[in-house]
């Protein structure tokens, strides 16, 4: 499973490509990080966070990435 972390925000957005099964660890992630909010990024969300990522800097306003 993929992460990103946007420390601006304090969330951290995963991406698995095969679903279920590898969602059920974000559980656990839950409790090492109880600070940040943890979000599921769709297919079309991840490609937009890492474009994004790699143009501006994850948590610059310019990437106009609302949760979804």
């Amino acid at each position: 499973m993929k992460s990103i972390t946007d420390e601006s925000t304090k969330t951290i957005w995963y991406y698995s490509e095969s679903g279920f099964p590898s969602y059920m660890a974000i559980s656990s992630y839950r409790e090492k990080s109880p600070s940040y909010e943890h979000c599921i990024a769709s297919k079309e969300t991840w490609e937009k966070l890492t474009k994004n990522q790699k143009q501006y800097g994850l948590g610059n306003p310019k990437n106009n990435i609302g949760k979804q």
